[in-house]
């Protein structure tokens, strides 16, 4: 008996712990759209320039291809100008220029006006990403070339490097 004895006190004080607006009778009461205002305060993000960094953090999907391939020319107040190459033009459909604009304007809490000229794009965070890693394989190959244990091997055993297989451990 001591054990139900348990349950029951348990239960009494589960019962005392739920609120009467925490149980639901199913009426058609219930199904009404209740809505809860938001009492957490929006963070603003500030920009300090870097297209590169702000890319990486938003959550864009397939857009992450338009925002990677554009170059930020300018960003006042609430309007964005990025530039695209020609080459990339396929990625200027409306939908997804609207998905970006709207990801920007929940990342920075404002409405963000974007716009996105075809006047090339020298500076993409695809190209920042693709010259960091060739800058990484080419100082991984000449740490490699300096490496002492490495010159001997090429040298008693005739050997050679071949430079397609060097990859360098941090991934860009």
């Amino acid at each position: 008996m001591p054990l139900r004895k348990d349950i029951a006190t348990q239960a009494i004080k589960l019962e005392s712990m739920i609120k009467p607006s925490e149980i639901s009778l199913n009426t058609s009461e219930d199904k009404k759209k209740i809505e809860v205002p938001d009492d957490e305060p929006k963070v603003t993000h500030s920009f300090d320039g870097n297209w590169h960094g702000l890319v990486d953090q938003l959550k864009l999907g397939l857009v992450k291809a338009l925002a990677q391939q554009s170059e930020l020319v300018s960003f006042k107040g609430n309007e964005m100008i990025l530039s695209i190459a020609d080459e990339h033009k396929h990625l200027l459909n409306e939908a997804y220029q609207k998905k970006l604009e709207l990801s920007l304007s929940e990342h920075f809490n404002q409405r963000i006006k974007l716009i996105i000229l075809q006047k090339g794009a020298n500076n993409s965070p695809l190209k920042q990403k693709q010259e960091e890693r060739l800058t990484l394989i080419k100082d991984t190959e000449h740490s490699i070339l300096q490496d002492q244990f490495v010159k001997s091997l090429l040298n008693e055993f005739n050997a050679e490097i071949i430079p397609s297989s060097i990859k360098p451990n941090q991934s860009i």
